[in-house]
């Protein structure tokens, strides 16, 4: 499970019991003040792990359907009691060195 921080300075991936495994830094970090990067890297850390019970929950509907709904609650509960629940993602801001286009309709 990876997350990026809203400016696009640091991506953290947590395995599934949300311990990190990797960390990137982009170029963006380099405009982060030093003692922001720490709380920038854990509040990054902290939203990858609160997606994990949103995997679990489409993991576990996946396998069991509509099979053992108390089963697929408790699981799903114990990830949730664990690492929270993953906050809507922020709207992108758009950058003038954003070539990712894969959100945005050419239309628009």
């Amino acid at each position: 499970m990876s997350e990026t921080s809203a400016n696009g300075a640091v991506t953290v991936t947590v395995d599934s019991s949300g311990s990190p495994v990797d960390v990137r830094f982009t170029e963006r970090a380099a405009a982060v003040r030093p003692e922001e990067l720490g709380p920038l890297f854990m509040s990054t850390l902290a939203v990858a792990r609160a997606r994990i019970a949103g995997e679990v929950r489409a993991a576990t509907e996946a396998q069991l359907g509509d099979d053992l709904p108390d089963t697929r609650r408790m699981v799903v509960d114990a990830y949730r009691d664990r690492f929270g629940e993953a906050p809507p993602p922020a709207p992108r801001t758009r950058r003038r060195d954003d070539d990712d286009f894969s959100g945005d309709s050419y239309l628009s």
